[in-house]
């Protein structure tokens, strides 16, 4: 993403409605689905918002994000980070309990590339966090805008998980309620 973009999302992260939404949604994801957990990896951490609700759950948590401006973002709050590219994050194989993807597989050219890398990285048991924007037909100027290579449906990337060795426990489509006027 572009920096200044990326700035400005962090002015904005703790009031738009979108990111207090995508957090309210880990957070309850969290309580509901994940143990606590020793080592929790945070791809595509940006400026470490997600990175504070995972602390509440894990021992340890490490950010990766491939911007600089992200990763100082995210360092100046104290957080653990480190740009890198997440096709190859410099972690030991099985090394994470949980992982989580915000918004990051539709930013890559090779998305089950990134799907092994997250696979390789988690433990036999880990969890994975994943949320990708739905629907091709959505596409807009702010899919470009953000550098997206692409947009999914459910069962598509369903498949796309289990191919790379990971299993789905579940899926849903989370925002509905803005899905119809954003389609008007």
């Amino acid at each position: 993403m572009d920096n200044e973009l990326i700035k400005r999302e962090n002015e904005i992260a703790e009031t738009y409605w979108w990111f207090v939404g995508r957090r309210s949604i880990l957070e309850s994801v969290l309580r509901r689905c994940a143990k606590r957990s020793r080592v929790a990896v945070d791809v595509g951490c940006g400026s470490g918002r997600n990175m504070q609700l995972l602390s509440n759950n894990s021992d340890c948590v490490i950010g990766f994000d491939f911007s600089h401006v992200a990763v100082s973002l995210a360092a100046s709050q104290g957080l653990r980070v480190a740009r890198a590219d997440r096709k190859a994050m410099p972690l030991a194989d099985a090394s994470a309990d949980l992982l989580s993807a915000l918004d990051v597989l539709e930013h890559l050219d090779d998305d089950m590339r990134g799907l092994r890398e997250f696979h390789r990285i988690l433990k036999d048991n880990g969890l994975l966090l994943l949320k990708v924007p739905a629907y091709r037909f959505l596409w807009s100027e702010h899919d470009e805008a953000l550098m997206h290579r692409r947009r999914c449906v459910a069962s598509e990337l369903h498949v796309k998980l289990t191919c790379t060795g990971l299993r789905v426990l579940k899926r849903s489509y989370a925002v509905f309620f803005a899905f119809f006027p954003i389609l008007v």
